[in-house]
């Protein structure tokens, strides 16, 4: 016979053996996976940056963003905590920004954001399919996206499922 507590232990296990599979499957070896694309775009100092060179050998996080957006204004401090966490293994963190009507360098500067700042974006934004903001993408050292979102969210499961990606892709012991 079978409790309620029973019954749950097993929807939570069946539920956390679906989730590592999803992410076994996306993150393994195949011809279907999402590579990111090249781009080039002006950082504030107004010097061309180009994705592909820049990034190197370094995983990547790519936010696409407004400064006029509650949801990326939200998130922001979600990434800066990550990008100050993930220093030590390199991995780079951009900001795209999109669609914009204010003054994002500002807004950078007054919340003492790290992340690489790339103005004038739309047009990238359009060729990864993002729908609105906060678009992000997690990139490996191979271009491959490994966790994308298209349109924003919360920003404490975004933090969350990108910590996790990272973290089961670079692996603990390089942090």
């Amino acid at each position: 016979m079978h409790t309620k507590q029973g019954r749950s232990w097993i929807v939570i296990a069946a539920t956390s053996l679906m989730t590592l599979s999803l992410f076994a499957a996306s993150s393994s070896a195949g011809a279907d996976r999402e590579l990111a694309r090249d781009w080039t775009l002006r950082g504030v100092d107004g010097v061309p940056l180009n994705f592909f060179q820049h990034a190197a050998d370094r995983p990547v996080v790519l936010v696409f963003w407004a400064t006029w957006c509650p949801y990326g204004r939200a998130l922001m401090p979600h990434l800066e905590k990550l990008r100050q966490e993930f220093a030590q293994a390199r991995v780079n963190f951009y900001a795209l920004n999109i669609w914009e009507d204010a003054d994002p360098v500002a807004y950078m500067t007054d919340n003492d954001y790290g992340s690489h700042l790339l103005l004038k974006a739309d047009e990238v934004a359009k060729t990864y399919g993002v729908m609105g903001t906060p678009g992000l993408f997690v990139v490996d050292t191979d271009r491959v996206v490994r966790d994308e979102r298209k349109a924003g969210s919360s920003p404490t499961p975004v933090e969350s499922d990108v910590r996790f990606v990272l973290e089961t892709w670079l692996g603990e012991t390089i942090r």
